[in-house]
């Protein structure tokens, strides 16, 4: 929002001025600073603005980027970080009351801090993304040498870097600027604007409290994607995954057991609302109940390599996994927990079925049941490849032989759970 100031912005006070006139003029001068501030640095204005960087072709890129990349690591995040932590402290309407004008001169000083540090971050930001743009990335299959200026890793960056970091600092920024007006510490053209309710600078201030430390969880996450190990960055949505697989397996135990409610904290949907009006025929019960086992054998995979008995350990940079790997086996969770959710749809089909609909067939199921046990290994194949021959062998830490060993056993029984299920599934016909 733009301030409606009039005056020059001066940091200077004006001679014979009342002490709640020098208030005022010190609070406009910070106000319209965090307005520049938010107007020059908002990442939605970067690309129109945008300078390459490393146009020159006397320039070595790759260098440039590590640099950069080493630039926002070590230095520049944690800086913003520091300064963001610092103006929201500020911020504050019991301070801003009770000291204004020092108050006002330490946000002055913080402000002139702070530019420097987002005009370098933008600086950065064209050294890594020279021609970024938002449409899905094409991931190369022969990029292992490049550890961290991989596609998986640059273009997977862009969105702790930009949305959850910088937008959010941004915000508090804006934020700061608001409770300013709120309070009535903002001149307009038609004079000082008036001060809000105290439940409106109340709710402005936990909204800048809540912006704060979101932006401290995007630097977090950010910092990970720059220097985090590979493994670790691919697992990034694997939380959410693994318990959407959770939700899986209550929706199948509402499906088979259609009057027992096993989990009073979630509501049981529409649909499997639905399933208990109309309970599962004998042949639909068998194929849901051991789809079971195959989901469970799901979630453990992923908890199993996503638990800390790995992340602890100090994992090289790259473990040697192409771009195009790389991605496969981050979105390796949610492809899994929507094979399951076809796997449900169908079995509710079967069990729903009415005359002149088209049917089921054993194929439309056992293609996607295939389709899990050939992702499966190709992920497990990398893990074994890539993963494993890198885990330290330490007292301290399982050793490799045992990761080896627990893959072989996990995958032979998802093997048979899946070919329990596919015998399952033979009850229905091969063509509608």
């Amino acid at each position: 929002m733009e301030p409606e100031s009039s005056t020059v912005r001066s940091n200077a006070p004006q001679p014979n001025l009342t002490e709640r006139q020098r208030i005022l003029q010190k609070a406009d001068v910070v106000a319209g600073r965090f307005w520049r501030l938010w107007q020059d640095y908002h990442p939605d204005v970067y690309d129109e603005v945008h300078q390459d960087l490393t146009a020159n072709q006397g320039v070595d890129r790759v260098k440039l980027k590590k640099e950069s990349i080493e630039r926002l690591h070590s230095i520049l995040l944690p800086l913003l970080e520091r300064q963001i932590i610092d103006i929201s402290k500020l911020s504050d309407p019991v301070k801003l009351r009770r000291e204004p004008e020092a108050t006002f001169e330490l946000m002055f000083n913080k402000q002139s801090e702070l530019e420097p540090t987002l005009k370098q971050i933008r600086s950065e930001y064209y050294v890594l993304y020279p021609n970024y743009t938002d449409s899905p990335p094409t991931h190369e299959n022969n990029d292992q040498y490049l550890e961290e200026l991989k596609t998986f890793r640059s273009h997977g960056l862009y969105r702790p870097l930009v949305v959850d970091a910088l937008c959010k600092a941004i915000a508090v920024l804006d934020l700061s600027f608001e409770l300013l007006g709120k309070m009535g510490l903002r001149i307009e053209k038609h004079g000082i604007q008036p001060e809000s309710k105290t439940e409106e600078i109340d709710a402005t201030r936990e909204e800048l409290l809540k912006y704060t430390a979101a932006t401290r969880e995007g630097i977090k996450s950010t910092l990970k994607w720059l220097k985090g190990s590979e493994f670790e960055i691919v697992q990034h949505d694997w939380p959410q995954k693994i318990r959407d697989l959770d939700e899986t397996l209550i929706t199948l135990w509402s499906l088979i057991h259609p009057t027992t409610n096993i989990n009073e904290q979630n509501p049981i949907n529409q649909a499997d609302q639905t399933a208990q009006s109309n309970p599962l025929s004998e042949p639909v019960l068998q194929m849901a109940e051991l789809l079971i086992p195959i989901v469970k054998l799901a979630r453990l995979f992923f908890n199993k390599f996503s638990s800390r008995l790995i992340t602890v350990q100090q994992l090289p940079l790259s473990i040697g996994m192409s771009s195009y790997s790389l991605d496969d086996f981050s979105e390796s969770a949610g492809q899994a927990g929507t094979s399951f959710q076809k796997l449900i749809e169908l079995l509710r089909k079967v069990n729903h079925n009415e005359d002149g609909e088209e049917g089921v067939t054993s194929v439309q199921l056992t293609e996607i049941a295939r389709s899990l046990q050939v992702s499966f290994q190709s992920s497990l194949f990398d893990l074994l490849l890539y993963l494993v021959p890198r885990m330290p062998e330490t007292g301290s830490f399982p050793s490799q032989d045992y990761f080896n060993n627990w893959s072989v056993t996990w995958y032979n029984l998802l093997c048979l759970a899946i070919r329990n299920f596919e015998e399952a599934t033979e009850v229905l016909p091969d063509v509608p």
